[in-house]
């Protein structure tokens, strides 16, 4: 690894070679995606849903407690789908 590359970078690697994203690695991403982001939004969505009924909170502490929830939620779906597409760019899966 070099100075100038982070480790927090998702992407192809900068070897030279251009990752290419097909139309069959795109529906496999696609999948996978909405498989993980799925489990993650009804894990989400029912924990807030819990937490709010075991306190006692209205609608809007329904509300507030889902949109305490949601911020995290959509950002890990966020790197879900980045990952996945990532992993089906990676140049090792086309062997």
């Amino acid at each position: 690894m070099t100075d100038t590359q982070s480790t927090t970078d998702i992407g192809p690697e900068t070897s030279g070679e251009t990752a290419v994203l097909t139309t069959s690695a795109l529906f496999t991403a696609i999948a996978g995606i909405i498989l993980v982001d799925a489990e993650i939004l009804a894990v989400a969505g029912t924990a807030a849903y819990a937490l709010s009924t075991a306190i006692g909170t209205g609608p809007v502490g329904l509300a507030v407690i889902g949109g305490l929830v949601g911020l995290p939620t959509l950002w890990l779906c966020w790197m879900v789908a980045r990952l996945a597409i990532a992993g089906e760019r990676d140049a090792a899966n086309d062997e």
